[in-house]
């Protein structure tokens, strides 16, 4: 059972969740929850062996990067698919350091560190927070080393563009734009997040996302083929590549994805004024996650695009969940909600990692090496030709 590691994990966060409901008061116990939160994440995130896809990829970009002072040029125009920032960051950390697992363990404690500042700022129930966050994709974002980059800048950016600061916003956006193209999404968001958008506007993407996804219309892909060959570039060889990957589908019909998503968002249309009376910069979020939500639904009929932009947004979720159980007055429902998380995170989590990609190995007690895992990663992954 390759997922029991993982369910120890999540669980070591349920217990920092309710020592953090219980004890909320007591300043020095929130620290000492603060804490632990951090150093799980760092032992069981930043010492992970190859664990997950995408390490594969970047295991092989990261052993043929070159130091700093090494020739350059020929492999900057080998990888130029490849973000510069993304590949000035992986030659600088080599140069300190030639070994692939200290690349994986700074880029956690970077991901740490920006995490514990978010969740600080906007989430009352910090380590409920951090539960939210691996249930909704922070497994998966830890694997996904250039897409967390521009993720966690731009969360970074947030408090600029609820103070209205443009040039603060754009510049870490931009930054963020060196290590992934999907950061380019962000910047027109500084001219729509921070508005309060009526209920009813929310009801008819809730309405229009159900009836395209179930259309299936597939008009979506001539579409986003027809915009990537208009901007040319690397953005037309990555729809392709995309479009020809197995990246894994965007379940049909009634599912629990899918029921969990349509719950989500009547829960965050229903207490829509109670969330904003709770805390003015949960507009931001509400809006991120109408954006995940019509990511999601309206692309469902090309399952990588709905995936990777809906994962732009995924951050409205940390926010969100713990925000709508503190908003919960009556107590039996608020230790339904709180139940039904702690239920959710255990059976995603299992879903997610039992299987062979996902086999569990710390530095601490020994990982298998590249070869084992890569023949591992060809046996159980179909790649296109």
């Amino acid at each position: 059972m390759t997922s029991f590691p993982y369910l120890i994990f999540i669980f070591c966060y349920i217990l920092l969740a309710l020592v953090d409901l219980r004890y909320g008061l007591d300043n020095d116990m929130r620290k000492k929850v603060r804490y632990g939160c951090i150093a799980l994440f760092l032992f069981f995130i930043g010492l992970r062996g190859f664990i997950g896809t995408d390490w594969y990829s970047y295991y092989y970009i990261f052993d043929k990067t070159p130091r700093f002072f090494e020739e350059i040029a020929d492999y900057a125009g080998e990888y130029a698919v490849w973000e510069p920032g993304y590949l000035f960051y992986s030659s600088f950390l080599k140069t300190i350091v030639p070994n692939y697992h200290f690349f994986v363990f700074v880029s956690a404690l970077i991901d740490v560190l920006v995490l514990d500042f978010f969740l600080r700022k906007y989430v009352s129930y910090y380590a409920l927070g951090f539960l939210v966050f691996f249930v909704f994709e922070g497994l998966g974002l830890s694997d996904l080393l250039r897409n967390v980059r521009g993720l966690t800048f731009f969360l970074l950016s947030l408090p600029y563009l609820e103070q209205r600061k443009p040039l603060p916003y754009f510049s870490l956006n931009l930054l963020g734009l060196l290590f992934h193209a999907s950061s380019l999404l962000y910047l027109p968001l500084y001219f729509v997040l921070h508005r309060a958008w009526p209920r009813q506007m929310l009801i008819a993407i809730f309405i229009l996302g159900n009836l395209l996804f179930f259309a299936q219309t597939g008009i979506v892909r001539p579409i986003i083929l027809t915009v990537t060959d208009l901007l040319g570039g690397k953005y037309t060889v990555l729809a392709e590549r995309y479009m020809e990957g197995v990246f894994g589908e965007v379940s049909k019909g009634l599912s629990i994805g899918y029921l969990e998503r349509t719950l989500t968002c009547l829960l965050v249309i229903g207490f829509y004024g109670k969330l904003l009376e709770l805390r003015a910069s949960n507009r931001l979020f509400i809006n991120l996650y109408m954006l995940y939500f019509a990511s999601y639904f309206f692309f469902a009929d090309v399952a990588v695009i709905a995936l990777r932009l809906a994962l732009l947004f995924i951050c409205s979720y940390w926010v969100l969940w713990p925000a709508l159980y503190e908003v919960m007055i009556v107590r039996f429902n608020r230790r339904l909600f709180l139940s039904f998380i702690f239920l959710f995170a255990l059976l995603k989590i299992n879903g997610i990692t039992n299987v062979p990609l996902w086999r569990y190995d710390n530095l601490l007690w020994g990982v298998q090496s590249y070869e084992m895992r890569a023949g591992i990663f060809r046996e159980n992954l179909t790649l296109p030709e």
